[in-house]
């Protein structure tokens, strides 16, 4: 495993951003409030991601941004509720409330940059965030738009499309298929299947039955002191790749050491690896209980299964426990074990009952003594072509915040994987580097 920094040589672009407009739908749709999941509520946060394009020379003539604005007027058509307003139901639930109010949409010039010269951009750097438009600050997200979108045109030809989207309208599956569907537009395709938008499917029941305790909802208590705590105001960013070799050893590894693990995926040999290490780094006590939270795709998951097409969060939060001793003591494979049992817990029951608990008691995940994984691999986001060519990267527009940790595929035809997190101290983060040596993943 090795180091690749957390930050590229260019800090600030020289960008002229022109007034924001407001794109419709390229047909009338009928004025509507659009439901939101339970599903969709605990994760109303903003998602900024960026895409790069080069140029090409048979596309000198044409403007990116109309073409990209034309195709968007057509997708809304289909997903209108990306151009509604967040609002606020009389049980207060988050909802869209189309009105055709129109998708913000950003035109933006780098006249004196290159694409070339900002070097590796599968990986975030400060200036990205230049590249995704943000509204003005506010108290909430009552009556903002659910999404922003911002072209930047290069001196190159190339241009950066910048995606500020909240996550309760969709997931990273949703998310995909939406950015490849537009792109299909902006090529002259046509959307040869429906898309699914009705979420009702994901209603509580009637009454309510929750069956599982959901300890998700609960803090565990935090043991760590001021020096070696979880939590920092200004957190130390890293970033490792993990090339192919590398996760076939760490693989071989695991199942080498038996503990009832048979087989183990890219995400789940990961998941347990980064856990262990970050656990260490952080010098806590050996009784100090942790969690790790990730996502897991409920779509095939539940009965009746959610449609193909599906245009929401078909996800739900799951996670898996034990304390810091028996973590660090005991083989990887213990933690690949905990994350595999967490995985296969997420049933149909267990969708139902959390969606009825949250309906019952609009609770937040805790994240005390815990932290969060969110995996990128299997989203193939670099698949996007608008007429340029597929992108020639794709990243978040900002670093993680500290109890979060992302996985992205990265290096020779996406067959790596980079890990990148945040820790409270530097020191924190030089131990996390020595024990990556010491698991002799290199």
């Amino acid at each position: 495993m090795t180091s690749n920094g957390n930050s590229l040589p260019i800090e600030k672009l020289e960008i002229r951003v022109q007034e924001p407009e407001l794109v419709h739908p390229a047909e009338p749709v009928e004025h509507q409030v659009y439901y939101l999941s339970n599903l969709d509520q605990n994760i109303a946060v903003p998602m900024q991601t960026v895409w790069f394009f080069n140029g090409q020379e048979d596309k000198k003539d044409q403007d990116p941004a109309a073409v990209l604005k034309e195709a968007l007027r057509k997708l809304l058509v289909h997903m209108f509720f990306l151009a509604g307003r967040i609002g606020l139901s009389p049980d207060y639930r988050l909802q869209i409330e189309f009105e055709d109010q129109g998708l913000v949409f950003v035109e933006a010039v780098a006249e004196k940059h290159c694409i070339a010269e900002f070097g590796d951009v599968s990986r975030p750097a400060p200036f990205m965030k230049q590249l995704v438009y943000e509204p003005p600050p506010s108290e909430n997200i009552l009556g903002s738009p659910p999404t922003f979108v911002q072209v930047t045109k290069f001196k190159c030809g190339g241009f950066a499309l910048g995606l500020n989207n909240n996550h309760c309208t969709l997931d990273g599956l949703a998310a995909h298929e939406f950015i490849c569907s537009w792109g299909k537009l902006a090529r002259g395709l046509e959307i040869t299947h429906s898309f699914s938008i009705d979420r009702s499917m994901l209603k509580p029941r009637s009454p309510l039955q929750p069956e599982f305790s959901h300890e998700e909802f609960y803090d565990l208590e935090d043991l760590s002191t001021t020096e070696d705590s979880f939590f920092s105001i200004n957190p130390v960013h890293g970033s490792f790749e993990v090339n192919p070799r590398d996760m076939d050893a760490l693989k071989k590894s695991i199942l080498d050491e038996g503990e009832g693990v048979s087989k183990v995926t890219t995400f789940e040999a990961l998941t347990a690896f980064t856990w262990r290490v970050r656990m260490n780094s952080l010098n806590l006590t050996p009784a100090q209980k942790t969690r790790v939270f990730f996502s897991v795709d409920v779509r095939k998951k539940l009965s009746p299964p959610l449609p193909e097409h599906f245009m929401g969060n078909g996800i739900v939060l799951t996670f898996a426990t034990t304390t810091v001793g028996e973590l660090c003591e005991k083989p990887l494979s213990f933690a690949v074990k905990l994350v595999q049992d967490a995985i296969a817990f997420v049933t149909d029951k267990y969708v139902r009952s959390a969606i009825d608990h949250f309906e019952a008691t609009r609770a937040r995940p805790a994240l005390v003594a815990s932290f969060v994984v969110t995996s990128w691999l299997r989203l193939p986001f670099h698949e996007a072509d608008f007429g340029w060519g597929p992108a020639v990267a794709m990243s978040p527009a900002s670093l993680p915040d500290q109890g979060v940790v992302l996985f992205i595929s990265s290096g020779k035809d996406r067959k790596s994987a980079t890990v990148i997190l945040g820790l409270p101290t530097s020191s924190a983060m030089d131990k996390f580097g020595v024990e990556l040596n010491k698991a002799h993943v290199n």
